[in-house]
């Protein structure tokens, strides 16, 4: 929600964990997607 007022440099610091938090989200949900898929974005997005 608040990530377009995070810096430059804090985004670059969480790329890796956010990369691997998103794997693994977009792994579980794929499986609930269509039933679940604005939830889902939520999360991905959070």
């Amino acid at each position: 929600m608040f990530s377009n007022v995070s810096s430059p440099q804090r985004e670059r610091n969480n790329n890796s964990l956010l990369h691997v938090r998103k794997s693994m989200v977009q792994t579980f949900c794929s499986e609930l997607y269509t039933q679940h898929k604005m939830a889902c974005l939520m999360i991905v997005h959070a």
